[in-house]
């Protein structure tokens, strides 16, 4: 048996933030990745400090890699932990009958995708039930395993390309996966893991389709172009996209913005410290994530049963889909997303439709 340890890479890892590694075969050796679960549980107890208090499970999860086993670490940890973890991890295999390199799984990011300047981002807002109602936090949204598990499936059979590239980026790491496996892996990764993980393609022209879950079972899709994105067509996707979901959803919105660098709900605080009615660091409120009411009127989203009936005004239209869901749409689509919505445009947007919004 042998186990060798790449110590400079995994700390190197360690101090730029990403913290995942994996086991792979030396010389192509198979070897049975259930062998490494008990090697887990023990190294979680080295850090049954942190595990208490952040109230999870595990500190560390084990997932499917490209070349083995991939164990991503659901909080950053220092090089000194790193070292524990590894240490009782490695004893642990040792007693095993395997031959086995442990690594850094290599940081690899899509360039197109941090280069892109704007596209058009959707926010899906799953259906689901509050866990703890008394808190009114949306981090304790409880979204619905098989509404999840379907958009997810959906989102990946979307998002991709011929000859595209694939990307996984679950919490502060991000590596390159195989086309062949890219769905397998994700699927594993975004049912299981407690932080955000993205997905992303990107085809060999500088398009971008991609998508992230977070924590709170919310997912905001992004569509984009390295050299600016054809919003026509962005937009006849997005429609596409929340009326083949309508029925796993509570809500959905579209938003032309900066979807690499600002998540919905960051641009949605900006709006309102812009207008003065928010100071950006409270919560967002209860009935959003609970289907009741949006954050913000825009020129096209999808409202579930449990919002106010709504009725088509000069401008807008309403076009109803099934199991109770409906579509708000601008009939000035360019004034929405050939550059973006402006502060005017979305407060006269909420004066016509006041009670689909929020009070904040």
């Amino acid at each position: 048996m042998t186990v060798e340890v790449s110590w400079s890479g995994l700390k190197k890892a360690a101090r730029e933030g990403s913290w995942v590694f994996e086991v792979v075969p030396i010389k192509g050796q198979p070897f049975d990745e259930s062998v490494f679960d008990e090697a887990v549980e023990a190294a979680n107890e080295v850090h049954q400090a942190d595990i208490d208090r952040f109230e999870d499970a595990n500190l560390v999860w084990r997932f499917e890699s490209p070349s083995g086993v991939g164990f991503w670490c659901e909080y950053e940890l220092s090089g000194k932990q790193v070292e524990d973890f590894i240490g009782v991890f490695v004893a642990e295999v040792e007693q095993r009958d395997v031959r086995v390199r442990i690594r850094a799984l290599r940081k690899s990011y899509p360039e197109q995708f941090i280069k892109y300047r704007d596209g058009l981002c959707l926010t899906l807002v799953l259906n689901g039930e509050p866990r703890d109602p008394e808190r009114g936090l949306t981090e304790d949204w409880n979204p619905i395993p098989a509404d999840r598990d379907a958009v997810i499936d959906f989102l990946l059979e979307w998002c991709s390309f011929d000859d595209a590239k694939y990307w996984l980026m679950p919490g502060l790491g991000t590596f390159q996966v195989p086309a062949a496996s890219r769905k397998r892996l994700a699927r594993q990764l975004m049912r299981n893991l407690h932080d955000a993980t993205r997905f992303v393609a990107e085809s060999p022209n500088g398009e971008f389709l991609g998508f992230l879950i977070d924590e709170n079972g919310v997912i905001y899709v992004s569509i984009g172009h390295v050299q600016g994105i054809d919003w026509r067509q962005g937009v006849s996707d997005a429609r596409l996209i929340l009326k083949q979901l309508a029925a796993h959803l509570v809500y959905g919105g579209v938003s032309r913005s900066l979807t690499n660098q600002v998540m919905f709900s960051t641009w949605v605080r900006s709006i309102w410290n812009r207008a003065g009615e928010s100071d950006g660091r409270a919560k967002w409120p209860t009935p959003w994530m609970r289907g009741h009411s949006a954050p913000l009127v825009l020129g096209l989203q999808l409202l579930g049963r449990d919002f106010p009936q709504v009725l088509a005004k000069p401008g807008w239209r309403v076009e109803a889909l099934p199991h109770g869901r409906v579509l708000l749409i601008s009939e000035n689509q360019a004034a929405w997303f050939e550059q973006g919505a402006t502060n005017e445009l979305l407060i006269r947007a909420e004066s016509l439709f006041p009670e689909l919004v929020v009070q904040r």
